[in-house]
C-alpha cells in the first residue's frame, strides 16, 4: 500500500490541516511518511487524539508551516508515538499582526508556553533518531523556539538521537546557543550520536561555552562558522 503522503495547504484560504489525522489514517493505515506544506496549523483538542492513529508513521516533514505556540508543535510531534525522524523546513510562529480571524475557534496563545520554560517539562512519548531544522532568524530568535528546544532536551525526546542537522539553523546568540547546548547534552548521553552539523553566527563566541568546547561524538564533528 501507499506509504508516503503529502498535504499541500498553500492554496487554501482557511487552514484545514487539523482534518488530516481525522481522515487519512482510515484510508492509509500503513503510512510511514507524512509531509505537510504551507499554512497555519490550527490544532483543536481532537487533533492530538486523532494523531495517535498514525501508528506506522516514523518520518514527519513540516515545511513552511506556522504554529501558534511551542506547545502546539510539541503536542503535534509527541502524539506520534513511533516517530523517529522530524524535519522542520522554514517553520514560523504566529504573530498578533497575522490575520487568522477566518479560522473559527482559534484560541489565545498568551501564556501557553510558560510551562515549557519553568521546569514543568512533560515526558516525551517519542524517541527521535534524526532531527533536521532549516530556519530563518525570526524563528531561531523567538522565545517559543527556546521553549520548544528546552522541552526536546528535558523530556527525553532526543535521548537516542543519531543524527542532528542544524547547519541551516544558525546559532545567532547566547540564548539559542544555551538551548541547543542542552539539547546536545541530552542527545550525547546515550552514546548513539553519530552525525552533528552546527552553524555558529559571527556574534557567537563558542569558547565562552564550556559544553561546546568539550563536545565529543563518535564520528568527526562537523561545524561551520560564518
Amino acid at each position: 500500500g501507499l506509504e508516503a503522503f503529502c498535504v499541500d495547504g498553500r492554496e487554501l484560504r482557511i487552514s484545514r490541516f487539523h482534518l488530516v489525522p481525522m481522515k487519512i489514517p482510515a484510508v492509509l493505515p500503513g503510512m510511514s511518511h507524512l509531509e505537510l506544506i504551507g499554512g497555519l496549523v490550527y490544532l483543536p483538542t481532537a487533533f492530538y487524539v486523532c494523531m495517535r492513529r498514525f501508528q506506522c508513521l516514523v518520518e514527519l516533514m513540516l515545511k513552511d508551516l506556522t504554529f501558534l505556540s511551542a506547545n502546539d508543535l510539541r503536542r503535534t510531534l509527541d502524539a506520534l508515538h513511533n516517530l523517529q525522524s522530524i524535519s522542520l523546513n522554514f517553520p514560523s510562529w504566529h504573530t498578533a499582526e497575522e490575520d487568522v480571524s477566518r479560522d473559527k475557534g482559534i484560541r489565545p496563545t498568551a501564556g501557553q508556553d510558560m510551562s515549557l520554560d519553568q521546569g514543568l517539562q512533560p515526558r516525551a512519548h517519542i524517541k527521535l533518531k534524526s532531527l533536521k531544522v532549516v530556519a530563518e532568524a525570526a524563528w531561531i530568535s523567538d522565545v517559543r523556539t527556546i521553549h520548544f528546544l528546552n522541552w526536546m532536551a528535558a523530556s527525553g525526546a532526543v535521548s537516542e538521537l543519531q543524527n542532528i542537522d542544524l547547519f541551516h539553523c544558525m546559532i545567532l546568540n547566547n540564548r539559542i546557543m544555551a538551548a541547543v547546548g542542552r539539547l546536545l547534552r541530552c542527545a550525547q548521553c546515550s552514546g548513539k550520536l553519530q552525525n552533528l552539523h552546527l552553524n555558529f553566527g559571527p556574534d557567537v563566541d563558542v569558547s565562552m561555552c564550556e559544553y561546546y568546547r568539550h563536545l565529543r561524538t563518535p564520528q568527526p564533528l562537523m561545524r561551520s562558522r560564518f
